[in-house]
């Protein structure tokens, strides 16, 4: 899973083990703070459905995840929009609607917004020696000396993420 940040970071001279970089992963994930970045199991009711579209209370989707019901019965095919958590019917239902799936972000992509601050808090915590780091689209570069305490990068890479999720989660 951390195999892209070992090349990243052996490709500057600095190596780590999968288990550090995991707790700088969960180090990481305490920084953000944002809820249903880990994948959990929701169940909906909705006792008197009427209609041909239904909103999750909890959203993004996973792929594959959706289980609806009305009265009982198995819905298909539905069309879902993962992100926004809309799931559209394929004509209009009434009754007693029960609605199973899985709601957070794939632990591939949480990893990939994370990576930035993973090297950011590897580089600034280490104090090493390196003024960037830089592989493919991945960059994380320091204003001031490595190790001095300096938390404006990091914040502004905390903030980006918290940013993009705050629009994606929400709670009805």
């Amino acid at each position: 899973m951390y195999e892209d940040i070992q090349e990243i970071l052996e490709a500057n001279g600095i190596t780590y083990t999968t288990t550090q970089i995991q707790a700088f992963y969960n180090e990481a994930l305490k920084l953000v703070n944002i809820p249903l970045l880990t994948p959990t199991s929701e169940t909906d009711y909705q006792h008197e459905f009427q209609g041909d579209t239904y909103l999750t209370k909890f959203c993004p989707l996973q792929n594959g995840t959706v289980n609806l019901t009305i009265d009982n019965k198995k819905v298909t095919p539905v069309y879902v929009e993962t992100n926004s958590g809309i799931i559209h019917l394929p004509r209009e239902y009434s009754g007693i609607l029960r609605c199973t799936y899985t709601c957070g972000v794939p632990s591939e992509e949480v990893l990939a917004d994370l990576t930035p601050i993973i090297l950011s808090l590897i580089l600034t915590g280490e104090g090493k020696s390196v003024a960037s780091i830089s592989e493919g689209d991945v960059s994380v570069s320091y204003n001031g000396g490595l190790g001095s305490g300096d938390t404006t990068s990091l914040d502004a890479l905390v903030k980006n993420v918290r940013n993009k999720y705050d629009c994606m989660v929400r709670v009805i």
